[in-house]
């Protein structure tokens, strides 16, 4: 009798093995799935600047829920951001909806508040 070994699904993003059958099947594990929830509908310039400020400490969770304080790329002002997609920037004031395409605050918040996570600066550059 001869035992064939199962092939290795690789993470999309990060190339780890995956283990469960629905990341095995999604192609892309929990916590790599996690940041690209996080940072879905922002460029790749507002995705950097979001990674900036988790590996700087920039987000300050708030005592509500979804809530963080987030701090500008100059340390001037201080940025209410929501989960859900507002936020009190320049940018985040003038949007029509909070559904559509957000700052880098609140990709921010986002990854920062994803279950799962541990937000790094060597995970990111892992995942890279």
């Amino acid at each position: 009798m001869t035992a064939t070994a199962e092939p290795v699904i690789r993470c999309r993003r990060c190339r780890r093995p995956l283990h469960t059958s629905t990341a095995r099947a999604l192609g892309v594990g929990a916590r790599c799935a996690a940041i690209e929830a996080a940072l879905a509908g922002l460029d790749s310039r507002q995705q950097e600047k979001a990674l900036e400020a988790i590996a700087d400490r920039a987000v300050i969770r708030t005592s509500r829920p979804g809530i963080a304080n987030v701090v500008s790329e100059d340390g001037a002002e201080v940025h209410v951001t929501s989960a859900a997609g507002n936020c009190t920037c320049a940018y985040g004031v003038r949007r029509m909806s909070a559904v559509t395409k957000t700052c880098w605050h609140v990709g921010a918040v986002r990854l920062d508040m994803a279950s799962r996570l541990t937000a790094s600066r060597t995970l990111f550059v892992l995942a890279a």
